[in-house]
């Protein structure tokens, strides 16, 4: 499991310093402007409702008060608080971290919502990965065939609609979204290693 992690850790490090170069050469320019020109045709009242909806769903302040929730529950405690928590608060720190390293600036387009900060990484988008591949990694331990899917499912598309939507509203590039997502997932993975590896030593503390 552990050389599992430190594989697609790896893969997920070289994706986002991919994307960062391609993002900070302007060689990703003509991809982003085809992504959301391709959006833009989806454009209409109720798609526009669902977006500012999805939006406001990856919001850090909303990420927080889920993850927060889950910690206050003592039958999802243990299984999910203990790897969404911390996994949305370091995503969170390092991306404002990022944002003040690159500075990118916003779409010079008009947005459906107003934004203000820096665009690259997008924020939004690096806390619902994390928040989703922390439910992923989370739901994979679960017996039940079900509740296994369900969740996961959720932990892969939550993160997907609501990238999406930041394109869609006029307030981040594709690349935004793509480096997100990929650091998102990457801190998600680390943390629940880290997580896991900190609980099997207190086990072998506690047995001996």
């Amino acid at each position: 499991m552990v050389k599992k992690s430190i594989w697609i850790s790896a893969l997920l490090a070289l994706f986002f310093l991919a994307v960062m170069t391609l993002v900070l050469t302007d060689a990703l320019a003509g991809f982003e402007s085809w992504v959301y020109q391709l959006l833009q045709q989806t454009v209409s009242p109720p798609m526009t409702a669902v977006m500012k909806i999805a939006s406001w769903l990856g919001n850090p302040s909303i990420l927080a008060l889920i993850s927060l929730a889950l910690l206050l529950l003592p039958a999802t405690r243990v299984q999910y608080a203990t790897r969404l928590v911390p996994s949305v608060a370091v995503a969170g720190l390092f991306n404002q971290i990022l944002k003040r390293v690159f500075q990118r600036q916003r779409p010079g387009v008009i947005a459906m919502i107003h934004e203000s900060g820096f665009s690259f990484p997008s924020g939004h988008s690096m806390g619902s990965a994390a928040i989703g591949a922390a439910l992923v990694i989370a739901a994979c331990r679960i017996q039940q065939r079900w509740p296994r899917r369900i969740l996961c499912g959720l932990g892969v598309l939550f993160p997907l609609f609501v990238g999406i939507s930041r394109i869609y509203v006029g307030v981040h590039y594709a690349g935004d979204v793509l480096g997100g997502w990929s650091l998102g997932v990457l801190t998600a993975i680390l943390i629940c290693a880290l997580r896991d590896q900190i609980a099997k030593a207190e086990r072998l503390m506690d047995s001996k």
